[in-house]
């Protein structure tokens, strides 16, 4: 049995969800705490490490994801906490 991650995660429905309200999401599983999505234009954007935004193309590992992270819209800084803070498993 896995041990539990360090921070509250959810489904890729809630994260879209707080898309919606205006929140950023990221994921455990993307090492970098830099990499976050936003809702942009109405359009699903993506910020990558090289500091842009992309249009999001969701693929089904992130549908099926429950390592979500829903990160507050004024700081991106709240990220950097998620993926330092070690787990049993390292």
């Amino acid at each position: 049995m896995s041990s539990p991650l360090p921070v509250a995660t959810t489904d890729f429905y809630k994260a879209l969800k707080a898309l919606a309200e205006g929140s950023r999401v990221t994921r455990l599983e993307w090492a970098n705490q830099s990499i976050y999505g936003v809702l942009m234009g109405g359009k699903v954007m993506i910020r990558l490490a090289d500091d842009m935004f992309h249009p999001w193309l969701i693929n089904d590992g992130d549908m099926a994801a429950i390592d979500w992270v829903t990160i507050s819209p004024e700081s991106v800084e709240t990220a950097a906490t998620i993926f330092s803070e070690p787990t049993d498993d390292e």
